[in-house]
């Protein structure tokens, strides 16, 4: 017998992979040509994952069969620990890191872990519409706030803070801005921040794209800005290092973690429930970043000739 799919997805949309892309798969069997620039995969304009990155998977097949610890292996985490660092997030460890099939898993777990039902989430607009999705998938409802075209698409900080109910759980912030491309300035993520800890918001920071722009710009990872409060940070090798199908990402808890034990109960409940992410994209996390900066060099030449 036939059954409709669960009531809970009536209102769950994803429009990157929704009616649009069907349409324009539709046009692309018709014979008309299609730039994909729905989910920012690098692999579609032919830039492929650095050599040194490559070689090291080559060199993991044989010690990458067995599960790996529910939040990553350990020199993972470590290595991410050291990133975090150099982006002067301060009193960082490896238990507060937990690595995900990408940053998509690990949005989706957090939001589940974080939010009861009626739960609100601010999420900017126009938004990467996976946490206005992930957010109504845990129950909770995303409310949207207003970021300025006029003003290089920074977000309206009197439009956030009037959009604060007691029901608000939590900020997000995507920087650099996934769609818009904007960097946000330091002065307006500082705002942001003490704005979340005024009322006692969870900081959601995505930071997928911290090394992807093109001007005389520079990322602020927003857990520099403040040591209280709750940071959540999010970043991975989809993007810098033109990995988007290793599925290699991970969030970053800090700040005032005390406070937040119950929270990352949950993250290890719902990492333990599918065992761990992939064990072989995790053992090249180390290298690729280890050699970062001679990686970026790569990369920053492989985009200025696409």
């Amino acid at each position: 017998m036939y059954r409709e799919k669960s009531q809970r997805l009536n209102d769950i949309r994803y429009d990157i992979r929704g009616p649009i892309y069907m349409k324009a798969l539709e046009m692309e069997a018709q014979g008309q040509a299609i730039i994909p620039l729905n989910i920012g995969n690098p692999a579609a304009f032919g830039l492929e994952v650095p050599d040194i990155i490559q070689n090291n998977l080559k060199e993991s097949l044989g010690k990458s069969g067995g599960y790996t610890h529910q939040l990553g292996n350990i020199k993972a985490r470590e290595a991410v620990a050291t990133y975090a660092t150099n982006w002067q997030i301060e009193g960082l460890s490896p238990q507060q890191i937990a690595i995900g099939n990408g940053v998509s898993e690990l949005i989706l777990m957090s939001m589940q872990a974080l939010l009861n039902a009626g739960d609100e989430v601010l999420v900017p607009a126009p938004d990467y519409p996976l946490w206005t999705a992930a957010v109504g998938l845990a129950g909770g409802k995303a409310v949207h706030y207003h970021c300025d075209e006029k003003n290089g698409w920074q977000p309206d900080l009197d439009y956030i803070e009037r959009k604060i109910s007691s029901k608000t759980k939590a900020l997000v912030i995507i920087n650099p801005n996934n769609p818009t491309g904007a960097v946000y300035n330091i002065e307006c993520l500082q705002s942001m921040v003490d704005l979340a800890q005024k009322h006692d918001l969870v900081v959601c920071s995505d930071e997928i794209y911290d090394h992807v722009y093109f001007d005389e710009g520079s990322h602020t990872a927003c857990a520099a800005l403040s040591t209280n409060g709750l940071f959540l940070t999010y970043g991975g090798l989809s993007k810098n290092h033109f990995a988007a199908g290793y599925r290699a990402g991970w969030m970053i808890m800090s700040g005032d973690t005390e406070k937040a034990a119950g929270f990352w109960e949950g993250i290890n409940l719902l990492a333990s429930m599918r065992l761990c992410s992939n064990a072989l994209a995790q053992s090249v996390i180390p290298i690729a970043l280890q050699h970062f900066g001679e990686i970026k060099k790569i990369c920053i030449t492989r985009w200025s000739v696409v």
